[in-house]
């Protein structure tokens, strides 16, 4: 076991870490992944996470486009790279745009989705509002309206951009969810069917959402 303090303000983290290994470290920093939401209405329905690792194209939606480590700290497609190990404690997102992005873009993702998180130690499924998370990092609101719109860049977050604003996800002990690199990362960005009678939503092109996982992940040194 290894005692790995938090955040001024939070509690004291126990956690088994495979620590043997002593060109191994444990580090406080996120695993994080992107998908390019499309802009046809229909297709804002379900968008799987942590699938398409770094060099590998995005689908449809951004077809032709390879990630990188600024999309992705996958590696390997739905998993942890051997022998990492990761222990999740909490989750924030952004959006953002090349172009400018609007404040409705914004709006209508954090108001409609959702994250749908599978753990499979302990196994659990649970669905969180995307209104309920907060984006803690970068600036709290920014648009561009600049005439160059191949310059200009912009996001929007909710909640203060503040290191110690996110949602905080771990066991009734204050425990983090252990993942192994054996496990799948198993993280869904849902939108729910729009009922015929509702205006069906829609983003901007080209409109990226990130999912940063918060926690500790055993680094090589």
């Amino acid at each position: 076991m290894a005692m790995i303090n938090g955040a001024p303000g939070q509690v004291s983290l126990t956690i088994p870490l495979p620590m043997k290994d002593d060109a191994l470290v444990a580090v406080r920093i996120p695993h994080y992944d992107s998908v390019i939401l499309p802009i046809a209405p229909a297709a804002l329905v379900e968008f799987p996470l942590f699938r398409v690792p770094i060099g590998q194209a995005y689908p449809a939606a951004a077809a032709g486009r390879v990630k990188t480590i600024r999309e992705t700290t996958l590696k390997t497609a739905n998993r942890l790279d051997a022998p990492e190990w990761f222990a999740l404690f909490g989750m924030h997102w952004q959006i953002v745009n090349p172009a400018a992005i609007s404040p409705v873009d914004f709006i209508t993702v954090m108001k409609l989705g959702y994250i749908v998180v599978n753990l499979q130690s302990p196994k659990i499924r649970v669905e969180i509002p995307l209104s309920e998370i907060p984006s803690r990092m970068g600036i709290e609101g920014y648009d561009v309206t600049t005439p160059n719109a191949a310059a200009a860049t912009g996001e929007y977050h909710n909640g203060q951009p503040n290191q110690a604003n996110f949602f905080q996800f771990c066991q009734a002990d204050g425990n983090p969810f252990p993942i192994n690199n054996n496990e799948s990362l198993d993280f869904s960005l849902v939108f729910p069917t729009v009922p015929a009678s509702n205006a069906a939503p829609t983003v901007t092109a080209n409109t990226e959402f990130k999912l940063f996982l918060d926690g500790y992940r055993n680094i090589k040194r």
